[in-house]
């Protein structure tokens, strides 16, 4: 009784299985959707995004002439030495930023 109940769930399965792979074969075109035209085109934009696929142009160099720099001799200006001590410096003056109420 059992043996009968699993051998009719497999056939059930096995029905179903070849049930699906024939509606599924049927569902997928026989003919390409697209032209000739189309697939270059899809190959061209696919060459132009993909940076691998680009082709490699060789850039061509500007030839402007540099412009001739002049000489000029440094001069030597000794900076003010800052002092290390924050004593040395000038106090700020605090700032009221409210006036206080009379």
């Amino acid at each position: 009784m059992i043996t009968a109940v699993v051998i009719l769930v497999a056939l059930i399965a096995i029905a179903a299985y070849l049930t699906y792979t024939f509606h599924k074969s049927e569902d997928q075109p026989t003919e390409l959707p697209y032209t000739k035209e189309e697939l270059d085109n899809i190959k061209l934009a696919e060459e132009l995004y993909n940076k691998d696929l680009r082709p490699i142009v060789a850039k061509k160099a500007k030839t402007k002439p540099a412009p001739e720099l002049e000489v000029v001799e440094a001069e030597f200006v000794p900076k003010e030495s800052k002092s290390e001590f924050p004593i040395d410096k000038p106090a700020k003056k605090k700032r009221k930023y409210y006036p206080k109420k009379k």
